[in-house]
């Protein structure tokens, strides 16, 4: 009997210790890398896009400080922070995702974190990760027979500050239509202008794809390995015959279409130093010609003559600047204007020369020195030297005369009442007109007032309808809201929600889609009550993991989702 009475205290102590211990939620810090479909990954390539999320688990207090170790070799980015409460069996858990985009600069073996977090001064820890980041290295999930974006240039092994053509690349088919293409980001090396789209046709394997590609050209400014990171194309692509994309509304809305993306290829490009050179360089390419030309051979003391070089080749034209000229001491010259023909392989380089003493005198011989890329040595280019006769000018005619009073001299002209202030050497002359008649000198003290009168009244009328038209967008940008959920509902597209939502807020609030954030909209949602906020996190936690995740669900389960946000919409209008 004792002993049944002690077995039934020691299972009632266990029971009691087990459902305490369920009762107290431990906080817990996690750490994942993945790709941009959410996928969790090892591997990826030098700047190709990675989701890093920080999830902290078991607390809904504020976290005060975050911190993640061995980032030191990438590009990070934070994309955000969201809560996220569920509830299974009853039990009510939260968690809170800090979201960052990373990118890799160099391959290697690297290993993040552990993430180091401070809550209400208690320090938490996650794991480490690893990550294998490989050149060339091209995700899988992007690769399709569909669509191919390639980045191409035609040298691998150049020197620093040599311009290299490059071209991006994309093949598409009739059912896919490009979105976009990542701007093109590069360290230590100067972009040129984009030109482009053109189109063409390409045979490879014996089958021919059509193509669109830019140009552009790319001058490295930093000796070393050179790495052009994958590219990432936007596109979309039409759904099966078996989907909805030939409705009206669908196609309207841009639904009917699957949103994809794929990256290109990575470059790598050997960048060498210049060899050791006494003297100026101007140039760095493949010059073929310099060409030296007066647009006159003879001129008065002080008269300007046009000379102009002409220089032709391949190089970087945007950023060679004028040379300097060697002319003999009774000459002077300055820099002109210069221009680069449309081809983009010539450049005229435009200088004003005068003479300050008569006689014939010799423009010599020019150089132009520059590092040839093809045959890796330096050159120099010569122009023929050009003779300059420089007569006497009407100015030193009158240079002499002057008064014993002042160094100026005042003439009157004997048809007007003018005068005429003329300097000691004749080239410039100031004209005093009579006063103006009393009513122009009226009109001009009016004028003003009646341009400020009709400006102010044309920004009233602007102000007004702005004004109007913003109150106007903002009464029915709910009504169109609306029209868009149900439309989305009747081709069950869950993933169109994030979009609708984000459009939403945008328009409410008159600010571009891209400043939309989690906490913005926390911060216009401070009016509701706590409890509701709650709810609403959930809710855009949810409709935020369709639009990138594209989690499947039930038929029930879309229907409550598409309920749910008619419901905070109508919640939204009439607060």
């Amino acid at each position: 009997m004792v002993r049944k009475i002690g077995n039934a205290y020691i299972f009632i102590f266990l029971l009691f210790f087990h459902f305490n211990c369920l009762g107290v939620v431990s906080i817990s810090v996690d750490i994942q890398v993945l790709d941009e479909q959410g996928i969790p990954i090892t591997q990826t390539g030098i700047g190709i896009p990675t989701i890093l999320k920080v999830i902290v688990r078991g607390t809904s207090s504020q976290v005060d400080t975050v911190y993640i170790d061995g980032l030191k070799y990438f590009d990070v980015e934070r994309r955000g922070t969201a809560k996220q409460l569920s509830t299974i069996n009853g039990v009510t858990s939260i968690k809170t995702v800090y979201q960052y985009m990373i990118r890799a600069q160099n391959e290697g073996m690297y290993s993040i974190g552990p993430v180091h977090v401070s809550i209400d001064g208690t320090s938490y820890n996650s794991q480490s990760i690893s990550l294998d980041v490989r050149r060339g290295y091209c995700p899988s999930s992007s690769a399709t027979k569909k669509v191919a974006l390639e980045v191409l240039v035609n040298k691998k092994i150049v020197v620093v500050g040599q311009k290299v053509p490059l071209r991006i690349r994309i093949y598409t088919n009739e059912e896919c239509e490009l979105l976009g293409i990542e701007p093109l980001e590069l360290q230590h090396c100067k972009i040129g202008t984009m030109q482009g789209p053109f189109s063409g046709v390409d045979e490879r394997h014996g089958i021919q794809r059509k193509y669109v590609e830019w140009q552009t050209a790319i001058i490295p400014q930093k000796t070393g390995e050179f790495i052009i990171p994958a590219l990432k194309a936007y596109y979309k692509e039409l759904m099966s015959k078996g989907g909805l994309h030939t409705d009206f509304f669908g196609g309207l809305f841009n639904f009917g279409y699957h949103k994809k993306y794929t990256y290109s290829n990575v470059v790598n490009i050997k960048v060498e130093s210049l060899p050791k050179y006494e003297g100026k360089v101007h140039a760095i390419g493949s010059f073929t010609s310099l060409r030296a030309q007066l647009n006159q051979h003879e001129a008065k003391q002080g008269e300007g003559i046009v000379l102009s070089l002409e220089l032709e080749g391949e190089g970087d034209f945007d950023n060679i600047v004028h040379p300097r000229l060697d002319v003999p001491e009774s000459l002077t010259y300055y820099d002109s204007k210069a221009t680069i023909v449309p081809s983009g392989i010539k450049k005229t380089f435009e200088y004003i020369v005068q003479g300050k003493q008569e006689g014939i005198w010799n423009v010599p011989s020019q150089d132009f020195v520059f590092f040839d890329v093809n045959d890796k040595i330096y050159k120099v280019l010569q122009t023929a030297s050009l003779p300059i006769t420089i007569v006497r000018g009407k100015r030193d005619e009158v240079s002499d005369i002057k008064t014993e009073k002042s160094e100026v001299d005042v003439a009157v002209t004997d048809k007007q009442n003018d005068f005429w202030l003329v300097n000691e050497n004749c080239q410039q002359m100031i004209s005093y007109q009579k006063r103006l008649p009393p009513y122009i000198l009226f009109l001009c003290l009016v004028f003003p007032f009646i341009i400020c009168l009709i400006s102010g009244l044309c920004f009233l009328s602007h102000w007004h309808t702005t004004r109007d038209a913003v109150i106007l967008k903002r009464k029915y940008v709910f009504t169109e809201t609306k029209k868009k959920i149900k439309i989305a509902a009747k081709i069950h597209d869950t993933s169109a929600l994030y979009d609708i939502f984000i459009t939403l807020f945008a328009d409410r609030y008159s600010v571009e889609r891209s400043e939309i954030s989690h906490d913005l909209i926390q911060q216009k949602l401070v009016y509701l009550s706590k409890a509701t906020c709650t709810q609403w996190a959930i809710f855009f936690s949810k409709i935020t993991e369709q639009a990138y995740a594209n989690r499947y669900l039930t038929l029930q389960e879309q229907e409550e989702l598409f309920k749910g946000a008619l419901m905070w919409v109508t919640l939204f209008q009439k607060s």
